[in-house]
């Protein structure tokens, strides 16, 4: 990605305020930065306006004049961001990195790097350009070759497997034993990753983000042996939780499955 925007949290809070977008604007900084007093906030943004002078950002022409004092093509880029109406948001817990696509077209998404709720980083890219700078991201390596490893759980039991003491239990309880290897296979990365998987998550956000519904959710857990997927499936009817060791670029197409869905099921409304 080529960056469009770099900015703070502060300044991004500020430039989303002159936009016009101030509930989205004052939603972000309390979730980055805390709820603040009036007199807070004041201070915020008078710091951020002086950065974007600093940086240029700030046209001390159009504020003289009393008018927005970003360039037209910023204020609509704001926009853009300010009103996308799905969001897929993927988060690197370890190394305090998120990256995030907001939905523009069925083709051009923006593409929205967050370094520990500080710095944000902004382009406008296609979906192809997605997937390139998603795979950099995560940096994630294959083996020479991926096992086939594969099981199935109820929500039940995938729901008791947030606790480590119901493993053998849940084990216990899978008839097939290739299916049983692959969950002693699973627990044992888990047991590494400290019980924590991580997740994609697809959201809908309403207009001027006043909304926040999850519509869909992959989880997934990177080992020495490729990439867990885990995924609800529905199967006779009933929704199970399903676990597939996959490579690296076959989670990436799951991945991007998910941003073009929502376009899909406009298309059927």
């Amino acid at each position: 990605m080529k960056p469009l925007l770099t900015c703070t949290t502060e300044e991004l809070i500020l430039l989303l305020t002159l936009c016009g977008f101030s509930e989205t604007a004052r939603g972000l900084g309390e979730s980055m930065l805390g709820e603040k007093s009036e007199e807070s906030w004041n201070t915020l943004i008078d710091g951020a306006s002086h950065q974007l002078i600093l940086k240029g950002v700030w046209d001390l022409e159009k504020s003289a004049n009393d008018e927005i004092p970003l360039s037209e093509d910023l204020q609509e880029f704001i926009r853009d961001y300010a009103t996308s109406s799905y969001l897929l948001r993927f988060v690197d817990i370890q190394a305090g990195r998120s990256f995030l696509l907001h939905s523009l077209t069925e083709e051009y998404w923006i593409e929205h790097v967050v370094s520990h709720d500080i710095i944000h980083e902004f382009g406008q890219v296609t979906v192809s350009d997605a997937n390139k700078d998603l795979k950099s991201f995560y940096a994630f390596k294959d083996p020479s070759t991926i096992e086939e490893l594969s099981f199935t759980l109820s929500t039940e039991q995938f729901d008791l497997l947030s606790e480590s003491s119901n493993s053998e239990n849940i084990q216990s309880e899978i008839d097939k034993p290739d299916e049983k290897r692959a969950f002693d296979q699973f627990i044992h990365v888990l047991k590494e990753h400290n019980w924590e998987l991580q997740n994609v998550s697809r959201f809908y956000l309403g207009e001027n983000q006043n909304e926040l519904q999850m519509t869909d959710i992959l989880f997934f857990m990177n080992s020495n042996d490729g990439i867990w997927c885990v995924e609800y499936i529905e199967e006779n009817e009933d929704i199970l939780v399903h676990f597939t060791l996959k490579s690296s670029s076959d989670w990436l197409s799951k991945c991007m499955k998910l941003v073009k869905k929502h376009f899909v099921q406009l298309e059927t409304l």
